[in-house]
């Protein structure tokens, strides 16, 4: 004689349903005693042959539901993944995704204009500002000049930059 266990924690241990359970205690004579507990040790015979000590093994259907349950639950997991592959794919196809590396190289190419502008700004207002003795006519100056460069990034488009025609076409 084995352990006396109720018939919810038999099946917990040998992961199976409590219905599992009651079938073995029906059809297979599984041994019950009068407070309706079953013996641990039997079941494990009935279910995994003699001289079994198998128990379940973790994150092996510990929901107490059956196989069927399980299957049916994977299933369900593998439909709502390949829902989500088919959105992103339509999101892409409809132009609404981009890659990351196309949009990092396009704010690369930004960034490098923008600093070369900026960079021939003392050569190029040097000689203008020089002669200059209002200080706000150098200020207009230096500020037209800023301002046109940053017009100049204005008039990019990120997706000719990216190396994709606008559209979502590829």
């Amino acid at each position: 004689m084995g352990k006396w266990v109720s018939q919810r924690e038999c099946a917990r241990e040998l992961g199976c349903s409590d219905t599992y359970i009651r079938k073995l205690v029906k059809n297979k004579g599984l041994r019950k005693n009068a407070k309706k507990q079953v013996d641990l040790e039997h079941a494990r015979e009935l279910k995994f042959g003699k001289g079994t000590q198998t128990k379940r093994e973790p994150g092996a259907n510990q929901g107490g539901g059956t196989d069927t349950d399980t299957l049916t639950s994977e299933r369900g997991k593998l439909a709502r993944v390949n829902r989500k592959i088919k959105e992103v794919e339509l999101a892409e196809k409809r132009g609404e995704l981009v890659e990351a590396e196309g949009v990092m190289l396009a704010w690369a190419n930004i960034l490098s204009i923008f600093r070369s502008r900026m960079s021939v700004l003392p050569d190029k207002l040097a000689h203008k500002v020089a002669n200059m003795t209002d200080p706000k006519e150098c200020k207009k100056v230096i500020s037209d000049y800023i301002r046109e460069a940053l017009e100049e990034l204005s008039t990019h488009d990120a997706a000719t930059l990216c190396g994709k025609p606008r559209g979502g076409d590829k």
